[in-house]
């Protein structure tokens, strides 16, 4: 599930710059549950595992506390819009 938490879903619109994801009401609630597991120190191993470069800034403190704060209650949503019917579209652009 947590393939599909991001770019796991359809493609709505796929962009150079930009992206439009669909996931179904059935694909919601396991990726909600699959992020809800994924516990505080867990998410900061894996922000700082990532590579500066590759990310295109430098890993800080900041922001990784901008990070969790907007994924602390990622799970929670994706299981209740699923529960409740719905589909989740995640937009992205650069």
């Amino acid at each position: 599930p947590l393939g599909h938490a991001i770019f796991g879903g359809e493609y709505m619109v796929a962009l150079d710059d930009y992206y439009i994801v669909l996931n179904t009401p059935e694909q919601a609630v396991p990726i909600g549950h699959a992020l809800r597991a994924i516990s505080r120190e867990k998410m900061r191993a894996r922000y700082f595992a990532i590579s500066p470069a590759e990310y295109g800034m430098a890993l800080t403190e900041e922001d990784w506390a901008y990070t969790w704060q907007w994924f602390e209650g990622l799970g929670e949503f994706f299981v209740r819009a699923g529960e409740a019917g719905r589909s989740v579209i995640f937009t992205v652009d650069q």
